[in-house]
């Protein structure tokens, strides 16, 4: 009789634990989707700047190259 007494003081406290667990494994998933967005959101911004120092280097040479005949 002790016994299942004992469990059933145990009960809530297991099911407290299992919720608690939950809640942190979800907070974990929802930060680590988070930083995923903000990782794609740099890599996306570094091909811009990319991008944009090619077109500025391009004119460059372009400048260079009519301002300079071989």
């Amino acid at each position: 009789m002790a016994f299942f007494v004992f469990l059933i003081l145990l009960l809530p406290a297991f099911f407290g634990l299992r919720i608690i667990s939950n809640s942190s494994l979800v907070k974990e998933r929802l930060i680590n989707e988070e930083n995923d967005k903000i990782i794609q959101n740099a890599k996306n911004e570094a091909v811009i700047m990319k991008r944009e120092a090619e077109k500025r280097l391009n004119a460059k040479i372009k400048s260079f190259m009519d301002n300079n005949p071989l």
